[in-house]
């Protein structure tokens, strides 16, 4: 509810934890048990794992000083400026308040605006809801801030979760349905990954399929996410497709990665092996599913597929056009989802920063 139409705006006050310590892990904690859930890349634990230096968490709290909103505030070293500092938030939403959105919205600018070494705070929109991302999209250029495009994806596609995973499951197609089951019809086995052993693999199943792809290899940790998927089952999902009759990780032929973000949960990351006797099993498939009835399990509103192509038919062009085609079979309701606002406080060391970068990437292109 948006308490400012109503005539009643909250009393808010802010308070801020610094660092990426065990302090900020517990108090991301105290959130978590107040209902006032961090998505996956704003925690402590992502930022350490990404390279963060640093780390500002913003709280909201209303008069009687219960939390009612946060946010996660990255920090990285510039390496075009040494000395110098990146800010970055990704996944902003909406806290479902306007007033409240103004004064998160502008206590992010004052802390870059404070820092005379911040060269760059980026915000990252994730906002379904049209109206609510144009007006925060108002408040941020309001505050100086200059849309930029995102780093992450701007059209999903969004799955409401409100059915139930039998009733989702009984609305699939029936050809999707039977891909579902093939694997196990071919005794292969979903198991969660959690053994850290297998981080390497993840890795390289990423790397090969992207390849073929002809995409560009990344790299996440895997150290960590596994880690985080076995100490916190219902934050994070990694459903491995095993095949038993291989041993050690190369046993290991397909995944998904999904991530919990509170009201929704996302497929995160994906990749599968390429073996002839395998023939046209279908892979990811029953992965997928198994984190769609992850998902529901988590009680999250709707499941987020991680981004998808705006057409809807393959292009030559677009390595990702196959991903995007298989992803509709599970879900064909396409949402606009994502923008990138961008606020350089210093903006003559900003525009150097920017000049030493495409210097450097012109370097090594040739």
């Amino acid at each position: 509810m948006d308490h400012t139409a109503a005539g009643k705006p909250p009393s808010v006050g802010v308070a801020h934890v610094l660092g990426l310590s065990a302090n900020r892990s517990n108090f991301e904690k105290t959130l978590d048990g107040a209902g006032v859930v961090l998505p996956l890349t704003q925690r402590a634990e992502w930022h350490h794992a990404t390279g963060c230096r640093r780390g500002v968490l913003t709280v909201l709290c209303d008069d009687t000083r219960k939390p009612i909103a946060a946010v996660g505030v990255g920090v990285t070293s510039s390496r075009a400026v040494p000395g110098h500092w990146l800010y970055r938030v990704d996944r902003l939403s909406t806290t479902g308040c306007a007033t409240t959105d103004a004064t998160l919205i502008g206590d992010l600018t004052n802390l870059a605006r404070r820092d005379w070494r911040c060269l760059r705070m980026t915000v990252e929109l994730f906002e379904r809801d049209h109206e609510a991302r144009a007006r925060m999209g108002q408040l941020l250029s309001g505050r100086g801030y200059s849309k930029r495009l995102p780093r992450s994806y701007t059209h999903t596609l969004a799955l409401d979760l409100s059915p139930g995973s039998d009733a989702l499951f009984s609305q699939l197609d029936a050809k999707v349905r039977r891909n579902v089951r093939a694997p196990a019809k071919r005794g292969l086995e979903i198991r969660a990954v959690t053994d850290v052993g297998l981080a390497h693999r993840l890795d390289a199943l990423m790397t090969d399929t992207l390849g073929r792809a002809h995409a560009h290899p990344i790299h996440l940790p895997w150290d960590m996410i596994v880690r985080l998927s076995a100490q916190y089952p219902n934050r994070s999902r990694i459903s491995g497709l095993f095949d038993p009759a291989v041993p050690g990780p190369e046993g290991l032929i397909s995944f998904a990665w999904g991530a919990w973000h509170g009201s929704y949960a996302t497929y995160e990351a994906g990749a599968s092996v390429r073996r002839p006797d395998l023939g046209r099993t279908p892979l990811a498939y029953a992965l997928v599913w198994d984190l769609i009835a992850w998902a529901s399990g988590t009680h999250a509103n709707w499941f987020d597929f991680g981004g998808v192509s705006v057409e809807p038919i393959r292009t030559p062009d677009d390595p990702f056009g196959g991903i995007s085609e298989f992803k509709r079979y599970f879900c064909e309701n396409t949402v606009d989802i994502g923008e990138a606002w961008v606020l350089e406080p210093r903006p003559v060391r900003a525009s150097i920063a920017r000049a030493v970068s495409a210097v450097a990437r012109q370097l090594r292109a040739d």
